[in-house]
């Protein structure tokens, strides 16, 4: 296989630079071409080599690897994957509104587990980089559409800073809207959701089966359910507009937003348009015969509402406890549930403290806490807590699994759903490897090929199926 991708690697360890070198070769698609000790050595290779991708370490003599990135995003606007070990809170949002295609964290400890599976992320997220179009020196083409004149000043400011998303405009409503979708054809849209004439959702519904182009929702807590909808009916994802006047939280949300917009440049069109909802009808009425499956534990992140809607919906009424973490902030979780219950056999509700996980029932773990699970008295209950994020997440999907693992051995079927990111990956690895069946959701049918895939390049799954086919084979699983 002729290696497409050219790779240069920045980093002032020697060590650093050859475990990279050595782990990036394997991959057949990546040939490194050089590497360098610090920002003037990087600069004169990247004029020499022309490299596709650059991986780019943050602490470095002379100029830091933040303060480069930021120079070559003004001159050599190259696909840069930044890898470091500082996970100081914020770090990665900063590298990403700097220009970065990703961040990648080094593993705290020097172990060759926690090394591999870096590499893996590292190596999938270059490929993610090179393949996507953005790298083409194609600029996002963004349109905002928001009613109010002052939050589309802020949108406006602050995604022009990233350097991949060009604003070609802004509308004020709906109807203004349709026009310059016609006439500018973004890539990408953000959508107010409360607007005169026609609201957010309205007009996602009329314009998806029409014009499909991927979609953000800009939303507030107080439109939790019908953000939840409009999720079903096409949107990519969505952010949680905060107070004006809280400026880290502003900043925190243009981050999270242009990270997302990135992401929802990447998605097929085909796949928001919307499809006919096919009559509720189970796989199975009833799983017949008595399971030594414990519980069911799923993960999902970006396309996850609409994936789990899709797979929760065909699981019969006797199936084990469901425990799921999908990434969405408080309050909206407890209105998915709600929307989820309406829609399957199983009970959905959202996980509360010391819940019992019981046949039947679908547990949604509420927004910003982990949910695990544990054993007393030999009954397995649901735990919350609020530790650190995990993987930049709260809950996180490795959370739950790692619980799984340590709960009931091999006696759990696990599924990771479409999602940009790696959360649940190694958790994946670590359930494949106790023995438990594991299933990962096929680039075909994911809305963001991330997660499913860095488990499939860790070896960490046993069957990679369309999403359409999950349902089935966790009950064939049981």
């Amino acid at each position: 296989m002729k290696r497409e991708i050219k790779v240069l690697i920045v980093d002032d360890s020697a060590l650093t630079r050859r475990i990279l070198r050595d782990g990036l070769d394997r991959d057949p698609l990546i040939e490194v071409v050089g590497t360098a000790c610090d920002a003037f050595s990087a600069r004169e290779k990247i004029v020499e080599l022309r490299p596709d991708v650059i991986t780019l370490d943050l602490d470095m003599p002379k100029i830091n690897g933040m303060d480069f990135l930021k120079r070559l995003m003004q001159h050599y606007p190259i696909p840069t994957v930044m890898v470091s070990a500082n996970s100081s809170p914020g770090i990665s949002q900063k590298a990403i509104s700097y220009g970065a295609a990703a961040f990648v964290e080094k593993p705290q400890v020097n172990g060759h587990e926690g090394v591999v599976m870096m590499l893996a992320e590292l190596s999938a997220k270059i490929r993610s980089a090179f393949s996507c179009d953005l790298i083409k020196n194609k600029r996002i083409r963004l349109l905002i559409v928001d009613d109010s004149a002052i939050a589309r000043k802020i949108l406006r400011e602050g995604l022009q800073r990233d350097p991949l998303i060009d604003v070609i405009g802004t509308a004020a409503s709906a109807l203004i809207a349709r026009d310059k979708i016609l006439d500018l054809r973004p890539d990408v849209i953000t959508l107010d959701m409360i607007m005169p004439e026609m609201n957010g959702l309205e007009f996602l519904k009329v314009l998806t089966p029409l014009c499909p182009t991927p979609a953000i929702m800009v939303s507030t807590q107080n439109n939790s359910a019908v953000t939840i909808e409009a999720l079903s009916s096409g949107a990519v994802d969505f952010v949680v507009k905060p107070d004006s006047s809280d400026k880290g939280a502003l900043a925190a949300m243009l981050a999270e937003l242009s990270t997302k917009i990135r992401a929802a440049a990447t998605v097929s069109t085909s796949r928001t348009k919307r499809t006919k909802v096919s009559p509720l009808s189970p796989v199975v009425q009833n799983i017949s015969k008595k399971s030594r499956c414990e519980v069911i534990a799923i993960g999902a992140s970006t396309g996850g509402t609409k994936a789990l809607r899709t797979v929760l919906k065909s699981m019969p009424v006797n199936s084990p406890g469901i425990v799921v973490a999908q990434h969405m902030p408080p309050v909206f979780t407890n209105r998915f549930a709600l929307s989820l219950d309406s829609d399957c056999v199983m009970k959905v509700k959202e996980a509360e403290q010391g819940d019992e996980i019981k046949e039947g029932i679908v547990f949604i773990a509420p927004g910003d806490r982990h949910l695990s699970i544990v054993r007393s008295n030999g009954v397995l209950k649901v735990h919350l807590d609020e530790k650190p994020k995990v993987n930049g997440h709260r809950p996180s999907v490795d959370v739950l699994f790692d619980s799984v693992v340590k709960c009931v051995g091999n006696k759990c079927v696990a599924a990771l759903l479409t999602g940009m990111g790696k959360d649940g990956a190694e958790g994946m690895l670590r359930m494949h490897e106790g023995g438990i069946k594991t299933i990962a959701q096929d680039q075909e049918s994911c809305v963001i090929y991330g997660m499913p895939k860095v488990a499939v390049e860790l070896g960490a799954v046993d069957y990679e199926l369309h999403l359409d086919e999950i349902s089935g084979q966790i009950i064939r699983l049981l």
